[in-house]
């Protein structure tokens, strides 16, 4: 796994950055690798992040949208999407099947770990967007209780 930290001054990730962090957990291409099969991989890799920025977006607009109409969605608990996470594994595995790579995620094991990587980085992205909402709105009782919640008890 692969841990790393990403900073913006006055507002979120943009979805690039997300889908890049988030395509570095679904495939990892050593530099020792055969030329052949790290070219596979980078290119795989590129779809991989083409795909993952496009739902990343989605979601972040989405989350932003939710809570500009009720901000009470800041104490809802952050739970991604089933729908989402299903489409985006379905796009993934398909790019996946041009490449020498395809059998790999057929793999019903692997599918299953997507989804768990998949279901992480959406809820990061969701918590990102309430954590931006919550600063955006400092006299808000819900944006209040967030944020005090959250430093009782952070992720």
């Amino acid at each position: 796994m692969t841990v790393g930290i990403l900073i913006t001054n006055g507002g979120p990730h943009p979805a690039i950055k997300l889908a890049e962090m988030n395509a570095d957990q679904l495939i990892q291409i050593e530099l020792s690798a055969a030329p052949d099969l790290r070219a596979s991989g980078l290119e795989l890799r590129a779809m991989f992040i083409a795909i993952l920025e496009g739902f990343h977006e989605q979601l972040q607009l989405s989350e932003r949208s939710a809570l500009e109409e009720d901000t009470s969605r800041l104490l809802i608990p952050t739970v991604a999407d089933q729908t989402l996470i299903e489409d985006t594994l379905t796009q993934l595995c398909a790019a996946a099947q041009a490449t020498q790579f395809g059998e790999h995620y057929r793999k019903e094991s692997v599918r299953e770990a997507i989804r768990k990587v998949l279901a992480q980085y959406f809820r990061i992205s969701m918590d990102i967007e309430r954590s931006w909402c919550a600063d955006r709105n400092p006299n808000d009782t819900n944006a209040k209780t967030y944020k005090q919640t959250r430093q009782a008890a952070p992720l």
